[in-house]
């Protein structure tokens, strides 16, 4: 029998910026009448470039913001933050943390031509836990790594609907293009998805790019049913956008943050942490 009048899980996801939406949209997809907290923490981006007490720093202050609000599950929507910090997370926090990888195991499985490729920021190409997944899982791959800090804010530009500058994406895709027989790139930092378009406009349809976003959603899907069977109220969820308070941003571009989460029908509120 259906479980009734249950209260909603609230589940809650950190990234500096929109990366993490795409993890976001495919939980919903799944988890439909949850209660969701996306955090889009613009006083700490690019998350990619901090150094890694920064990094901490920044995860610990805002993490401890959402525990405030009574989350259920937290979803560590950043793959440099989970390759570098997740465990720690984990063990401080008393609530179930998933965490994105790089897709690497899925993308040496999909290739055919066993060239693939990892594109990421700088600081996630080059950590531990990335060569362990290579090491575990593509031992039989010839593996091109990309680290780019500029495609972040290529992706932060185009769902502001700014304008952006292919060549400047294509020159950072160049090792792709010249890796003979590459047919599969491990896209590792959930902002690049939402570049995929631009990607194929430069000439890349040839290769598969493997996003991690439905695989974390199942893996959030399967937390939320052990933390409590999921109910089944036909009522649809709300979503709040929590935006951190950053420095150098005009009142224009806070304007069009704005405008944007409420666009994807959230509540947003600035935030200083």
């Amino acid at each position: 029998m259906a479980m009734l009048n249950k209260p909603a899980l609230t589940i809650a996801f950190i990234d500096s910026g929109v990366g993490g939406l795409t993890i976001l949209d495919e939980v919903v997809k799944l988890l439909p009448y949850e209660n969701f907290i996306y955090l889009a923490d613009y006083c700490g981006f690019p998350y990619g470039q901090k150094n890694q007490k920064e990094l901490l720093t920044r995860l610990e202050t805002v993490a401890q913001f959402l525990m405030s609000h009574k989350i259920d599950i937290l979803v560590i929507a950043c793959n440099t933050a989970s390759t570098t910090f997740l465990a720690h997370l984990r063990q401080q926090f008393g609530i179930p943390i998933v965490g994105v990888i790089p897709p690497i195991k899925l993308a040496a499985k999909l290739s055919k031509t066993k060239v693939i490729g990892i594109l990421g920021t700088s600081t996630t190409v080059k950590t531990a836990y990335t060569q362990k997944l290579i090491d575990d899982f593509a031992q039989g791959c010839q593996v091109v790594s990309v680290g780019s800090p500029s495609l972040v804010e290529a992706a932060e530009r185009k769902l502001q609907g700014l304008s952006i500058d292919l060549s400047a994406i294509a020159a950072q895709l160049e090792p792709f293009r010249q890796a003979k027989n590459l047919d599969t790139v491990a896209l590792s930092c959930t902002h690049f998805p939402h570049l995929i378009e631009e990607f194929r406009q430069l000439g890349f349809n040839y290769i598969n790019f493997v996003s991690p976003a439905e695989g974390v959603a199942r893996q959030t899907a399967l937390v939320a049913k052990a933390h409590r069977a999921t109910h089944s109220q036909d009522k649809p969820s709300v979503m709040k956008a929590f935006c951190t308070k950053n420095i150098s941003f005009t009142k224009e571009r806070v304007a069009e943050i704005t405008l944007f989460y409420e666009k994807r029908s959230m509540i947003v509120e600035w935030v200083s942490l």
